[in-house]
């Protein structure tokens, strides 16, 4: 690619629909695999000095794309685990009260996660994923390329996903520390 972002671009829409399609025969969400597709592209643009040009690109994306899939099966399974640990250590399952202070708990931890954002990246990931608007929708409205759209999203989703990796464990039942 050398750099060129009109390669880039093209290489995208090439693969776009054949990747997605892949990812969703795993995982059965669009979301799921379109946020794949984001983030393996976003890293092929991140290390494009480091792809050889003179090997086929098919492998390499297919490669990235299968080893995200992976990881989310993977994580799907830990948080079926985790849900159940949950659910294991509560007082009682069906109390209300302690529900709603779990909730609470994950909501809060859900919004500080989101303050860890820049603010530019908040504002595209929320458009995103509480007013469901695409890409390209987001790219109009905040005058900014449909990549830096997508650039965003990716890293936010990191974010988010790091921050909760390293703070999910302080909350368990009404508040109580969870031990695994």
């Amino acid at each position: 690619m050398n750099g060129d972002e009109a390669s880039f671009c093209e290489l995208y829409a090439l693969y776009k629909n054949r990747l997605i399609y892949f990812c969703m025969r795993f995982l059965k969400s669009p979301e799921f695999a379109e946020d794949i597709f984001q983030d393996a592209f976003a890293s092929v643009w991140e290390n494009h000095r480091f792809i050889n040009p003179n090997q086929p690109f098919a492998p390499y994306i297919y490669t990235i794309i299968k080893n995200r899939v992976l990881n989310v099966l993977a994580g799907i399974d830990k948080e079926s685990e985790l849900k159940q640990k949950l659910l294991a250590n509560a007082v009682d399952n069906a109390n209300d009260t302690a529900d709603r202070l779990l909730d609470s708990d994950y909501t809060l931890l859900y919004n500080n996660a989101l303050n860890s954002l820049t603010e530019q990246q908040r504002r595209v990931f929320e458009l995103s994923r509480t007013q469901y608007k695409s890409h390209k929708e987001i790219a109009e409205e905040l005058n900014i390329s449909i990549y830096t759209v997508q650039q965003h999203i990716s890293t936010s989703l990191k974010l988010i996903r790091e921050y909760f990796r390293k703070h999910v464990g302080s909350l368990g039942p009404v508040g109580s520390p969870v031990m695994f």
